[in-house]
Formats: structure tokens, sequence, C-alpha cells
């Protein structure tokens, strides 16, 4: 059986570039990694040869993927250009008719542009923060909108564009930061409603009947005295300084994550908002989701999804795998068999 891995490997942005351009790659000790565990999954299924190989998802893939004539791709391509670029992979193998893991491209091109997955996830009456898109920087806020408010690249990932001028708590600091991202990456930028308090990390495997959530974490951070203080994303921490003084916030890099340490009664209402959204995107094989609370109405809120999820064995998503038992080559094998089910492959075949 020939298996081809599907990915982009990292490398340094380039002269004119923004210094987080390639921040979604992944490195070549991730892809190792990745095929290693591709490699053992598959030895399990009964195939009399297995042969994985790598190939960078590059201006040349199609060529170099017609050429190895791959059975089965394990797909963790960012993609290159544009906002539908993580989709480009998925419609190249489609259009070749080879079987992979992962989302289909419209899922994968709604997901990456927030704005779009947002009206999705509203019109399944699933709750995300109030938003609006800016275009130029300039544009009238709209009435409803109330501070505090995080200015996000609407189709972006691995917190690209993110900074400690993210948050904004004023018009001045709004327009200035949207302006900024518009100048700096080309493209619009979505301002929602910042909403402040817990942050829970929810993944999902398998696809259909089939769906498994994983254990729940929550991110956190840690104060001068030791104190774990629960709050939004690490890319936020150094402007909650001047948000929540009374916190006395260490920057980022002073936190992480930890297993939620929720009611059932909470976790059984993450459980079931992740499902839904995964199931209003149409996600397949593996997604991992971010839902905020409110701190003080304690109401929920859908920040994002990311159905094509990090998978270095260091990361969130393995990590939540881990503490349901499973090894990362458990969660490779997962992903595996539930993108061979789909495709009605038997034995690896």
């Amino acid at each position: 059986m020939k298996v081809a891995l599907l990915c982009n490997i990292k490398k340094e942005a380039g002269r004119g570039e923004a210094h987080d351009k390639y921040a979604e790659f992944d490195s070549i000790k991730t892809v190792n990694a990745i095929k290693k565990a591709v490699e053992n999954s598959l030895a399990g299924k009964k195939t009399k040869r297995i042969d994985v190989r790598v190939i960078n998802a590059d201006e040349t893939a199609y060529f170099r993927i017609d050429r190895y004539k791959p059975d089965f791709v394990f797909n963790i391509a960012e993609g290159l250009y544009g906002r539908s670029r993580e989709a480009q992979i998925p419609l190249l193998l489609e259009y070749m008719q080879i079987p992979y893991s992962g989302s289909a491209p419209l899922c994968l091109t709604i997901c990456l542009d927030k704005v779009m997955a947002k009206k999705i996830l509203l019109q399944q009456g699933i709750p995300t923060p109030k938003f609006q898109v800016f275009l130029t920087g300039d544009e009238k806020l709209d009435s409803g909108m109330k501070f505090p408010l995080i200015c996000k690249l609407n189709h972006e990932g691995s917190s690209k564009g993110l900074s400690k001028k993210s948050i904004v708590e004023n018009e001045t600091a709004l327009r200035k930061q949207a302006g900024f991202l518009v100048r700096e990456y080309g493209q619009e930028v979505l301002v929602e409603e910042f909403i402040e308090g817990t942050e829970y990390s929810i993944g999902i495997l398998g696809c259909g009947k089939k769906i498994k959530v994983l254990p729940i974490m929550e991110r956190f951070y840690i104060d001068p005295r030791g104190i774990a203080l629960f709050e939004p994303d690490e890319a936020v921490i150094p402007l909650l300084r001047k948000m929540h003084r009374k916190y006395h916030l260490e920057p980022a890099g002073k936190g992480g994550t930890r297993p939620a340490q929720i009611s059932k009664e909470l976790k059984t209402k993450l459980e079931n908002m992740a499902v839904a959204s995964y199931n209003a995107c149409n996600c397949k094989d593996w997604c991992r989701m971010e839902i905020r609370m409110n701190r003080k109405t304690k109401k929920l809120y859908v920040i994002e999804l990311n159905p094509i999820a990090g998978i270095d064995p260091s990361y969130i998503l393995p990590r939540q795998a881990n503490l349901a038992g499973m090894s990362f080559a458990d969660l490779i094998n997962t992903i595996v068999d539930s993108a061979v089910e789909r495709y009605g492959l038997k034995n690896g075949k």
C-alpha cells in the first residue's frame, strides 16, 4: 500500500514577508513523528507492504503525487495561497480520485474563513461572539458592538496576527490595529467582542455516529505568587496584564493548559456544543475547537474550529488523546480508521 503524507514544511519568512507567515507549517520533526505513526497504524491493517512518502504541498505537489500514485493520503497540508488554501490539496485529491484523511474542501474553506464559520454557527443557533468585518480599518463601528474588542485576521490560524495590541478598548486603538492588520497581511479583519473568561479546548475524532469527544482542557497561566489563573489564550496574555492588573499576570510563556476542572453539567454542555459545531461545519476525522465562557454571565461562545488542528505530539490535541488513554500512534490510527471507513476501504486497501 502506498501512502502519501501531504504537508507544508516550516521555513523562515523571507524579506518583505510577515514574520509569522509560515507559523501554521509543520517542522520536519513533527512530519517525521506523524510519518512513523502512520506507518505503524497501517502496519496493523494486514497490508502486505507499506510505503509512506512525505510530499511537500508546494507548487510541484501535483506532479509528485501523480508520479507516486498513492492509494491513500494522510493530509495535514495548510496550502500556500489565498483564503481557501487549506482546501487546495483536498480539492486536488478529489480531482485525482485519491482518498484522504480529514475534512472536505468546503468544510476547510468555511472554517478557515472565520466570518463564514460564524454565520454557519449562528444559522444553527450556536452562540458565537458578536462581530464585524473591517476591510480598511476605517469603517464605522456597529452600534451593537461593545468594548473590549479583539482584532483578528479573518482567514488565518496559529495565532497569526495576534499580539498584545490585538485587544482594543477604544476606537482609536481599534482603528490603529485593524488598519495595521489590513496593511501588513492584505486581508480583511474580523473584529469581535472579546469574551472575558475561561477558554476551553475541545478535540473531536471520527464522524457520523462514531464521534469521540476527547477530554476537555482549559488554558491557564501563573501569577507571581504561583497561583493558576484561568483566562484566554497565550497570544493575548501580555495585554491582559494591563486589563486585569489585580491579577498581576505574567507574560506569555508562564502558563499553558490543564485538564478542565469543571462540573459534569458544564462538561455535557461543552461537549454538546462542540459536537453540534463539528456537525454544522461538516468536519471529518478530527478537529479541535475553542469555546469560551463569559466570566459574569456563564454563557458559552464558540470562538473557532480547527479541522486541521496541529498534531505534533506536544500539541493540545495529542495531549487530549493521551488523557483519554490513547498513545500518539493510537490517535493517528483513529484518524486513519475514520477516513478508511468513510471511503469503504478494506484492510487499508
